[in-house]
């Protein structure tokens, strides 16, 4: 989705921002853009994800930032909603709305990155099913949520 997203702004003459994708995937592949995923620097790629998101947010040049992360619970997304709104950020979440994006059969087929079957359905069942920005808001702490 986050592909789809940079393109789309990029071919539309109305955008004049840049788009900067920011994925914690990306932490794991190599110069080649070969992908090694290793479960024990997890915390490492999320904490790189979020600096780079942070970056983005402060330059000069009005961009897009698209986080394009697997974020399946409130708490995984409050991070980058709190950067986006001490930045001035306008947030929109997006769930992919595809008819298989449940189905873990097909998930499983189509993840770029070989994700197990049995490691969809964790993911599935921490899945906090239609979040939306005010569900989020609601667990930022009082003295940031906006007004």
């Amino acid at each position: 989705m986050a592909e789809a997203i940079r393109v789309a702004c990029e071919e539309d003459d109305d955008v004049t921002s840049s788009v900067v994708v920011v994925c914690a995937d990306d932490f794991f592949l190599d110069s080649d853009g070969n992908f090694t995923f290793i479960s024990s620097l997890l915390g490492k790629a999320h904490e790189w994800a979020q600096i780079k998101a942070r970056k983005a947010m402060k330059t000069d040049d009005n961009r897009i930032v698209v986080v394009d992360n697997t974020n399946l619970q409130i708490w995984e997304m409050l991070p980058y909603i709190k950067m986006a709104g001490e930045a001035g950020y306008s947030v929109l979440l997006l769930e992919p709305q595809t008819e298989w994006r449940l189905n873990l059969a097909q998930l499983a087929r189509k993840t770029r990155h070989g994700v197990p079957f049995d490691k969809l359905k964790l993911m599935k069942n921490r899945m906090e099913i239609k979040v939306d920005l005010k569900a989020v808001v609601s667990n930022l702490p009082e003295n940031f949520r906006p007004t």
